[in-house]
């Protein structure tokens, strides 16, 4: 048991992290290009985000490499397009960049519930 454990000093130690992510050599440009586009007040969406990433990917030497991660870790040859996980695991890996000193990340998740017509006219009348 835990208890045990710190009675008697032993430490536990735990796994080593996962592999590195294929697309690391561009990681640094997206993190940038996500932080200029948030201070102009235009954050990205997920799907506009996935855009940006698979096309700064494609034909390049990162889109090789993300072939050839797909066709060992994950057994798929086929898909070469990255989605919803790659997203997730970006947020996670790079929270510190892209959280502002306020919480607030710079992905506009809703922005379309919050710029309706309704609203806007509200505003300016």
């Amino acid at each position: 048991s835990i208890k045990q454990q710190l009675k008697h000093r032993i430490t536990t130690t735990w796994s080593t992290p996962g592999s590195a992510s294929p697309m690391a050599t561009l990681e640094q440009l997206i993190v940038e290009i996500v932080c200029r586009r948030s201070r102009i007040r235009q954050p990205f969406t997920k799907p506009e985000f996935l855009s940006l990433v698979n096309s700064l990917m494609k034909e390049t030497p990162t889109e090789h490499v993300v072939c050839n991660y797909h066709t060992i870790h994950l057994r798929n040859d086929t898909a070469i397009t990255l989605g919803n996980e790659y997203y997730s695991r970006f947020l996670n890996r790079h929270k510190r960049r892209l959280t502002s000193k306020r919480g607030v990340i710079m992905f506009d998740s809703k922005r379309h519930e919050r710029s309706t017509y309704n609203q806007f006219q509200t505003m300016y009348n």
